[in-house]
C-alpha cells in the first residue's frame, strides 16, 4: 500500500478532532501466517476473550464529552459506543520498518439524545517501527511504533453525515510487548485520535 498521496492531501486542508480508539489486541503466532514478505496475523473481537482483565473496544472522545465541533463550527454527536465486531490483518514485512494494516469494525454508538446508531468503519494504514518491522515479533519487552491509518465510516444515519461525507485520518502511536517466541503471545496496544479533513 502507498499512501503517500492520501498524506499529502491533508497538508493544506483543515482538520477537526472526531474521536479516539484505544484497541488492545493479542498476536497470537498459531494464528500467523509465513509469507514471502514477512508474517501476517489476522485479529478479531475473539483477539480477547472475555476473562481479559482490560476495557472492552469501545471509541470515546478525550474529554468525555458527547458532542465535536466540526470543520462547519457545528456541534455534531461524537461517534462514542463500544466495538461490537472487529477483524484486522497485519503484514509485518521482513525488508522494512513497517507492517501494512487493513481492517473494518462495526461500532455502535451512544448518543445524547439516548438513541444508537451502528456506524461500520474500514480502514488501512501503516505503523512504522524503527527497525525491521517482523523484529517487533521477535524480540522481548515493549517495541514501539507510530501509527498511521485512513478510515471510512459509513452509516445510513443522517445525523453522522458530517463524518461519512468526508475524508478522515488516523494517527498515533502503538507498542508490542509480552512473551516472544513462536509459543508466545504479544500484545499490540494502540492509540488513535481520528480527524475529518476539509
Amino acid at each position: 500500500m502507498d499512501s503517500q498521496s492520501d498524506r499529502k492531501q491533508f497538508l493544506a486542508k483543515g482538520m477537526a478532532y472526531a474521536c479516539s480508539y484505544d484497541p488492545v489486541l493479542r498476536l497470537e503466532f498459531d494464528h500467523a501466517i509465513v509469507c514471502p514478505e514477512g508474517v501476517r496475523m489476522t485479529l478479531g473481537s475473539q483477539s480477547r476473550r472475555k476473562d481479559d482483565e482490560m476495557a472492552p473496544l469501545r471509541f470515546f472522545h478525550v474529554l468525555d464529552a458527547l458532542s465535536v465541533t466540526g470543520l462547519d463550527q457545528r456541534e455534531h454527536d461524537c461517534p462514542v459506543g463500544p466495538v461490537r465486531f472487529a477483524e484486522e490483518s497485519l503484514l509485518f514485512r521482513r525488508d522494512a520498518p513497517v507492517a501494512h494494516v487493513q481492517g473494518r469494525l462495526t461500532l455502535h454508538t451512544e448518543l445524547a439524545s439516548g438513541r444508537t446508531a451502528n456506524i461500520d468503519v474500514k480502514y488501512q494504514g501503516l505503523l512504522r517501527f524503527r527497525s525491521l518491522a517482523i523484529q517487533a515479533l521477535e524480540q522481548d519487552g515493549a517495541v514501539e511504533a507510530s501509527a498511521f491509518l485512513i478510515p471510512e465510516f459509513e452509516t445510513m444515519d443522517t445525523r453522522f453525515r458530517w463524518l461519512t461525507a468526508r475524508r478522515c485520518l488516523a494517527f498515533g502511536t502503538c507498542s508490542i510487548s509480552g512473551a516472544s517466541g513462536n509459543t508466545g503471545v504479544r500484545w499490540l496496544s494502540t492509540h488513535l485520535d481520528v480527524y475529518t479533513a476539509g
